[in-house]
């Protein structure tokens, strides 16, 4: 087969490394962006829960202080 025959088939092999990598960028924006909420959603839970801790705390300290008086 001659260069001219076979450039079309490159051509389209070209095209489809083109779109399946186009695919992987995609998938991976997509993994990113999902493992990035994933990680807000945990620091916003710890937040709350350290939030949580502290207004239980100070609730002790009030407990203890009027047991105290």
């Amino acid at each position: 087969k001659t260069r001219e025959a076979l450039e079309p088939r490159r051509q389209m092999a070209r095209e489809a490394n083109d779109r399946q990598r186009q695919a992987a960028r995609v998938a991976e924006t997509l993994a990113k962006s999902s493992r990035s909420k994933k990680r807000e959603r945990e620091r916003i839970n710890l937040q709350a829960a350290r939030e949580a801790a502290e207004k239980e705390r100070q609730a002790d300290l009030r407990r203890e202080e009027l047991a105290l008086r």
